[in-house]
């Protein structure tokens, strides 16, 4: 079930309707780790802590500061997040793509995959970057 929902979901991403009003374009990504995370979510949904609450407070706290949550999917009685991070010269933007379910009224991850998208690049994948040129150190 879980392997088809992510089909799914990349399907739809990597179709030609997907564009910045609905999914990002994904080629490719690299799985993340979420077996501590899931710990330490249990626990703060046993302590009643309100980032717990909802799929997009709980994708940005595993996801970090640096990212941003950009859309959420909800999918039959589970939900996937897309976070992203900032763009800026000289550096991919990164893609975090978090899948989800409530089991027994609690949330857990069912799986993080990041992925990237080169400067000047049409869609996100874990090819690797073009290099920077390095300047010649002076003699």
């Amino acid at each position: 079930m879980k392997k088809a929902v992510w089909m799914i979901l990349l399907g739809l991403a990597l179709s030609p309707l997907a564009n910045a009003d609905n999914l990002p374009m994904v080629l490719s990504y690299a799985q993340q780790p979420i077996r501590h995370f899931n710990h330490e979510l249990l626990t703060a949904q046993q302590e009643l802590r309100q980032w717990t609450q909802l799929p997009d407070t709980i994708s940005q706290r595993y996801a970090g500061q640096s990212f941003t949550v950009t859309q959420v999917v909800h999918q039959g009685d589970g939900v996937v997040t897309y976070s992203q991070s900032q763009a800026y010269a000289n550096h991919p933007q990164l893609l975090l793509v978090v899948s989800m379910n409530k089991h027994n009224g609690q949330w857990q991850i069912n799986g993080a995959k990041l992925s990237w998208r080169c400067e000047k690049g049409q869609y996100f994948s874990t090819d690797p970057c073009e290099s920077l040129p390095q300047a010649n150190p002076q003699q």
